[in-house]
């Protein structure tokens, strides 16, 4: 008979629950702060290294590890113990803090910050996950809008404390803060978080099948194309044109090596580094879209609000970072409230919705800014903006945490995560090369005296400082005016994105059906000489439903996956009849991919005792083949 599976350890409550949200934000804060903190502290950095050229890489560097590394620690979570591999992103996050804080020289401090984005990258997903496997499913939505709140606060506290720590102390404990915090976060989580057994998938294959499935040849294309397009979009326009054949060069390798990727992702079909299970599945699929461009548009306003601050207000890099409290504030209150609510029961569709149209107010509306704004005009509609922010920001992770299997949850999250990531480094290339075009077309037209290249390295901090009083009131006016450019670009971003929200599923997030597999169902006993016999017990069974509705994932003695076909159920034995003849030593993973979530696990020894099923819309039945 089949062996039951493994018991899954006991969910933690009371103090222990709260100390794993509480490391994991501290985690999270971190790695939100180093996101933004190098902002104000880049002036100091460069002078004490006596070099301007390497600015662009101080943050690019930490934003490439971290970016391009998301689905790899995906699969890392998905095929080791998810505590383990945690620490594991904290302790690489910490070393590059540490090279970072002790850097001699500027190439030194690069490659910290790249060290650090590899760790962070880890970070960023891991910390969603320790947390969504601590809570019952019911309370995922309140507990992921907690770190949410700290990850919105993070990235605006980041520039006022490098300010702090560069002005006071040295720009150095920007970095070093991370080792104690980090220590004491990995101190916490060692005796408190334990994994669950649902997270490791497939954690009973032999080390060698491991790595095989780790999909190396797909990893490292994945990180290549990931690579060459942020490369490109962090040269092009700044260091060279976008002209030059280096950059062109850039995009033919991204196109090429992204092609080879998603043809060996078809090749590799269940096994893939993104299976068809995840990006197949209706609403993660357009939750990944949604999650591109939001994050285009929310890390274009966290770049260009503060420029637009200092440039056309004449605010510090310090009280820029305060001006934008207002959208960080709106963010965060909804962010709260909503995720109470989801926990009661609620949809994400019809919030994502509604947050399109809100931040798509909002971003029309800074279209309207000019030097002459009121207050009102400003902060009214950057709170605006984090209202419409703080509904959506948080659905694509929730999607992939309530409505995929919890095998493949560790995949769903990263994806929708290096999504979000990569719709923002684009969206802040593309707004770049639209500002400087607009600023420099309008220099030359409006102040004719003045050379557009050399205003146009100028700064926003540091333009009132370098230019005439009699200039200052027409540049600011020129950068008001490029800027709107960037916020149409924000807007357009804000709309496509509706495609998503209308794309996803209205399903309700806190399904307690969902993830937890059908109630019992009694099996039949169907023997191998009656196998062609059974299409008839089964033929009620055939009702028009999803073609990806139901799927069996099942692993021989040599680990091959087998797809059995869902709407011919009297196809789902053919592959088995096919197998007969090698032993089934190992797991049999079954999944209803309609309803996301595993639908058994049996553990068998032969090729006499194994377990198959169908499902509809309606009813599921299992045959144990006898």
């Amino acid at each position: 008979m089949s062996a039951p599976p493994p018991p899954q350890p006991p969910l933690p409550t009371g103090a222990r629950l709260g100390l794993i949200l509480f490391f994991a934000c501290i985690v999270l804060l971190l790695q939100a702060l180093d996101t933004t903190i190098v902002s104000t502290a880049i002036p100091a950095i460069s002078k004490e290294y006596g070099t301007s050229k390497d600015v662009g890489w101080y943050g690019s560097a930490y934003f490439l590890g971290m970016c391009a590394f998301q689905i790899f620690w995906g699969r890392l979570f998905t095929f080791y113990d998810l505590k383990t591999m945690y620490i594991a992103a904290i302790v690489i996050f910490e070393i590059g803090s540490a090279v970072c804080g002790s850097a001699p020289t500027s190439t030194a401090f690069i490659i910290g910050r790249a060290v650090a984005g590899l760790g962070a990258g880890g970070i960023f997903s891991g910390s969603f996950l320790t947390v969504a496997f601590s809570v019952p499913l019911v309370k995922r939505p309140m507990y992921a809008s907690y770190l949410g709140t700290v990850y919105g606060v993070a990235s605006v506290l980041g520039p006022l404390i490098g300010g702090a720590f560069t002005t006071n102390v040295t720009w150095r404990w920007s970095f070093y803060i991370n080792l104690p915090l980090g220590g004491v976060a990995i101190a916490g989580l060692i005796p408190f978080f334990k994994s669950p057994q649902a997270a490791a998938r497939l954690a009973g294959l032999p080390q060698k099948e491991k790595l095989k499935r780790m999909d190396p040849v797909g990893t490292v294309l994945l990180i290549g194309s990931i690579s060459s397009v942020l490369l490109a979009l962090q040269l092009g326009g700044q260091t060279y044109p976008w002209s030059d054949g280096r950059i062109i060069a850039l995009f033919v390798v991204f196109a090429v090596v992204l092609a080879a990727w998603v043809g060996w992702q078809y090749y590799l079909g269940p096994i893939a580094t993104i299976p068809k299970s995840v990006i197949g599945q209706r609403s993660m699929a357009f939750a990944s879209w949604y999650s591109f461009a939001q994050g285009g548009v929310n890390f274009g306003v966290l770049y260009y609000a503060p420029e637009w601050f200092q440039a056309v207000r004449g605010s510090t890099p310090l009280q820029s970072g305060l001006d934008i409290v207002t959208f960080v504030a709106g963010q965060t209150v909804v962010l709260l409230i909503l995720g109470y609510y989801l926990t009661k029961g609620g949809y994400s569709a019809p919030f994502m919705i509604a947050a399109v149209a809100v931040v798509a107010i909002a971003t029309g509306l800074l279209t309207t800014w000019t030097p002459k704004a009121s207050d009102a005009q400003v902060f009214g509609y950057l709170a605006l903006y984090g209202v419409g922010q703080g509904l959506g920001w948080q659905q694509p992770t929730l999607i992939a945490q309530t409505m995929l299997p919890a095998a493949d949850i560790p995949t769903g999250t990263a994806l929708a995560n290096v999504c979000k990531l990569l719709g923002g480094t684009i969206s802040v290339s593309v707004g770049q090369t639209l500002f400087n075009s607009k600023f420099k077309q309008l220099v030359t037209e409006r102040i004719p005296s003045v050379d557009p290249d050399s205003l146009a390295s100028i700064g926003a901090a540091e333009l009132r400082d370098q230019l005439p009083r009699e200039l200052i009131p027409e540049v600011a006016s020129v950068y008001n005016d490029a800027l709107k450019d960037v916020w149409w670009l924000l807007l357009a971003l804000t709309l496509a994105s509706l495609i998503g929200a209308l794309g996803v599923e209205w399903r309700n997030v806190t399904d307690k059906v969902a993830n937890q597999g059908p109630p019992p169902v009694p099996m039949k006993s169907v023997s191998k000489e009656n196998l062609l016999s059974a299409k008839a017990s089964i033929g009620e069974l055939r009702t028009p439903i999803d073609a990806h509705s139901s799927r069996a994932l099942v692993m021989n003695d040599s680990y091959e996956d087998i797809l059995l076909p869902p709407l011919r159920p009297q196809s789902c034995f053919s592959p088995w009849r096919e197998h007969w003849g090698s032993p089934y030593t190992s797991t049999a993973y079954t999944y209803d991919v309609k309803r996301l979530h595993p639908v058994k696990e049996s553990y068998t020894s032969s090729a006499t005792q194994t377990d198959c099923y169908h499902s509809t819309a309606t009813q599921t039945e299992y045959y144990q083949f006898v």
